[in-house]
């Protein structure tokens, strides 16, 4: 099963490369949030998703610091953990 992977919209290299990668890419928006499997932000501190008090069942990666291929490899380690 592929993994869907959302995706701030700002990280286009994230997307480019995760696709590449064969991941599923959404963006990281309340309305397309259904069946993710892992998120990417851009390393805010403040509320990464834009809203508080949201319940999410996947874990968020804070690509700070890491180039679009570091990225792709965090994720692949988590779809290793499945």
């Amino acid at each position: 099963m592929v993994m869907r992977v959302a995706v701030e919209e700002t990280l286009s290299d994230v997307k480019q490369a995760l696709r590449g990668a064969g991941f599923e890419v959404t963006s990281l928006s309340t309305g397309e949030m259904t069946d993710v499997d892992i998120a990417v932000v851009a390393g805010r501190s403040d509320d990464a998703l834009g809203y508080q008090n949201v319940k999410q069942d996947y874990p968020i990666i804070d690509r700070r610091g890491m180039t679009a291929e570091e990225v792709v490899d965090v994720i692949r380690a988590h779809a290793d953990q499945r």
